[in-house]
């Protein structure tokens, strides 16, 4: 673990700085105890800056003067006023701290940057520190905090030196300088100062400015060590128990794990638990382990909490404690532990292991991980954003962190930020190149679910080429990971032969694979495959019930309405019974399926099973319709055509044979052809119609066929062309028509 040294406390960190520490630091250069006389204080009071700081450092330090903080603050006042910098560095204290005046960070750095100015070293340190951190009315500015610590370091001041050096070591505005870091480190380590040593040590391992060279980052540590430096023991700790630089040695490592325990050091504490645990470089010693891990924990370690928490929850031998184990848990959490966090984020989030579900303390907690940088945290935190869940429901927020976690590297996070991609938002454009740029990051990161969307994209040719070969190819490998999705597919496209040739028992083989995993879409399917047979695969309608069935039980609205559809017809040799069909429908319908309720609308219109009624006919129609049936939506334009069961509304029939028509339906194009032929609802446009009709034709309507001769012969060749063009071209969707806002007029 790498620590940061500040000069005495850092009080922009918001810490307070004892003000009998003022005088220590030696900013004056006059620490010496003085006696002051009436001679001295004459000379103070006559405006001697140097003498009105010594007269407050007097009061700080409690000496020849009573101890008196405010009277410090009194005298440094003045002398700061006169620009007298060691005075205007302690008054900055005083502000930053609040004692012996009112606490004002803006102020405090007002103060520091007087006395950096007037060239003082321990100022521009402290004013480098308020830019790093971001404090005292000042925004974070690496830029300006280098600036500040090179000036005092360039006055040889030590602890400036090393500030220099750590943010030399770290991008600033992309901006390395790792070898100069070096040349800092390299100065304050030649005088003796350890943590500066121990930073060469680290240089020389992580080849920070300099080649790697183990041997001479352990010199360093060693140095250190001697010093009695927790942390270069530490380190030599680690380096001798994973054999860096060194050979592998436990015993080594458990002594300088053991000074630099004893020197403070709770890693040091914690891995000396996990020694006498195992047994490694030691006698094994369990109790004696968990009473260290205790210590470690109790001295604030997050690790060791975390540790502790596991151990509590250990269930071996009856040692169990989950109230132990939850208040260390919690500890951890708050002592930093990203595990210990994603734990307790989980438990709240799920209610589970023995958690009262709280959303909000999960997300809290989600959120303390994701800000540490914890993908999994960050990817959790975007899906509850997403959902809802703990936190209120916030797309952008979302996208955000997903990108987040993706960027980090997590590969559903990455496969979910594609499928953001691929619907689009108003709060992210669809982008159909981006998302398969991330759905092929997530395949490579090992995510099954995007290679299977890989096959998707290929299916539908969004983002790439139209390829079904590819998207089988595709499913295969996602399926042959045990993805259900695709292996569900992949037995579909045998079943219908796209993208590979036709076979009836591979189909079933994936269905089968599927349904294993309870996969109600493959349970359907497999049904379907079993209801009519093919190839080697028998008919077999008993077989296709009972799948039917399961399917329905999982909520699989169109596996009720099959059945129902089986029931109505007597299929296979079934009972046909319209009633049990009405029932089916009616379940399905309820689900919000649109088949079955524009089945159920069919039986009302006829009166099958039930009373016939063309209001509920028109209001099941109507639901289905909303829902995407075409043939519903052909039934409703119907209905508001004739006025069956609602009154006639030529517009509105128009409105919904043109919903029917953009999905391709033959007998919507054939009817939205009339209504521009006779102004049925629309405006009168014999091209449109002309055009509809050809549409219509196309896909087998004879009657379409004889109503576009009829007007062919009243366009002329050109119109007729540029028709013959447009239907070549069209495919299910808006229709290529000049007028495609429907005019509300009705004719009839």
């Amino acid at each position: 673990m790498r620590t940061r040294i500040f000069l005495l406390a850092m009080i922009l960190a918001g810490g307070a700085l004892p003000l009998r520490g003022y005088a220590s630091v030696g900013v004056s250069g006059d620490d010496a105890e003085f006696g002051f006389s009436n001679r001295w204080r004459m000379v103070a009071e006559r405006g001697d800056g140097a003498s009105l700081s010594r007269l407050g450092n007097s009061y700080a330090r409690g000496g020849s003067q009573k101890y008196d903080p405010s009277r410090a603050v009194y005298w440094w006042q003045r002398a700061a006023t006169l620009g007298y910098p060691p005075a205007q560095f302690n008054l900055a204290m005083a502000l930053g701290s609040g004692v012996g005046t009112i606490r004002d960070e803006k102020a405090a750095v007002q103060w520091l940057r007087k006395a950096a100015e007037g060239g003082l070293p321990v100022a521009q340190h402290y004013l480098g520190l308020a830019y790093e951190v971001g404090r005292g009315g000042v925004s974070k500015d690496c830029v300006a905090a280098r600036k500040y610590y090179r000036q005092a370091a360039e006055q040889g001041f030590r602890e400036a030196r090393f500030s220099l050096a750590f943010n030399l070591q770290r991008a600033c505005n992309g901006n390395k300088a790792e070898a100069e870091a070096l040349k800092w480190y390299r100065l304050n380590a030649d005088e003796g100062d350890a943590p500066s040593q121990v930073e060469m040590g680290y240089a020389h391992f992580k080849a920070l400015g300099v080649a790697r060279n183990y041997a001479e980052g352990l010199r360093w540590w060693r140095l250190a060590a001697a010093k009695g430096n927790a942390l270069a023991l530490y380190n030599l700790g680690v380096a001798h128990e994973d054999g860096l630089g060194v050979r592998t040695n436990p015993h080594e490592a458990v002594k300088f794990f053991t000074q630099a325990a004893d020197a403070g050091h709770n890693a040091a504490l914690y891995r000396l638990s996990l020694a006498y645990d195992t047994g490694s470089g030691v006698e094994q010693d369990k109790a004696h382990a968990r009473t260290l891990l205790q210590n470690a924990a109790k001295r604030g370690f997050a690790q060791a909490q975390y540790a502790l928490a596991v151990a509590f929850e250990d269930k071996e031998g009856g040692k169990a404690d989950p109230s132990q184990a939850r208040q260390w848990y919690q500890k951890a959490a708050e002592s930093g532990s990203v595990k210990a966090q994603l734990h307790l984020a989980a438990g709240f989030m799920d209610g589970e292991d023995g958690f009262v579900r709280d959303e909000k303390q999960g997300a809290f907690w989600y959120r303390r991980a994701a800000e540490a940088g914890s993908n999994e945290a960050q990817y959790e935190l975007a899906d509850a954003y997403q959902e809802g869940r703990g936190v209120a429901k916030d797309l952008t927020a979302a996208i955000t962190w997903f990108r987040k976690a993706a960027e980090n590297g997590h590969a559903d996070a990455m496969n979910q930020l594609a499928v953001l991609y691929t619907n689009g938002s108003k709060e992210l454009p669809q982008d159909h190149s981006e998302a398969m740029q991330w759905y092929r990051r997530a395949a490579e990161g090992g995510s099954v679910e995007a290679i299977y969307n890989i096959g998707v994209a290929y299916g539908r040719g969004r983002g790439v080429p139209r390829s079904q070969t590819e998207a089988v190819r595709y499913f295969r490998l996602a399926a042959q990971k045990g993805d259900v999705d695709a292996e569900a597919d992949l037995g579909a496209r045998y079943h219908k032969g796209e993208g590979v040739r036709q076979d009836f028992g591979q189909a079933e083989y994936w269905y089968r694979k599927a349904v294993d995993q309870s996969f109600a879409r493959a349970q359907y399917n497999l049904a379907l495959l079993y209801k009519r047979g093919g190839g080697n695969v028998a008919p077999d309608i008993g077989k296709a019930m009972e799948l039917l069935h399961q399917a329905d039980r999982q909520g699989y609205a169109q596996a009720a309405v099959n059945i129902g559809l089986i029931y109505e017809a007597g299929f296979g040799g079934w009972e046909k019974s319209p009633a049990q069909a009405a029932a089916w429908y009616y379940k399905a319908a309820l689900q919000n399926n649109a088949d079955g309720q524009n089945n159920l609308a069919n039986f009302y219109s006829t009166g099958v099973a039930v009373t016939a009624s063309p209001e509920l006919a028109f209001q099941w129609y109507r639901k289905a319709a909303e829902n995407g049936s075409d043939n519903a939506q052909v039934e409703l334009a119907g209905a508001y055509r004739t006025g069956t069961g609602v009154r006639r509304d030529a517009a509105q029939a128009s409105v919904w044979y043109r919903r029917a028509a953009e999905q391709g339906n033959v007998e919507g194009l054939y009817q939205l052809a009339l209504c521009y032929r006779l102004g049925r609802g629309v405006m009168q446009d014999e091209r449109a119609a002309h055009l509809l009709f050809l549409l219509s034709e196309r896909n087998g309507n004879k009657a379409a066929a004889r109503e576009r001769a009829v007007l062919d012969a009243k366009l002329s060749p050109e119109q007729r062309a540029v028709n013959q063009r447009l239907a070549a071209k069209w495919e299910e969707g808006p229709l290529p028509l000049e007028d495609r806002k429907l005019e509300s007029v009705n004719r009839e």
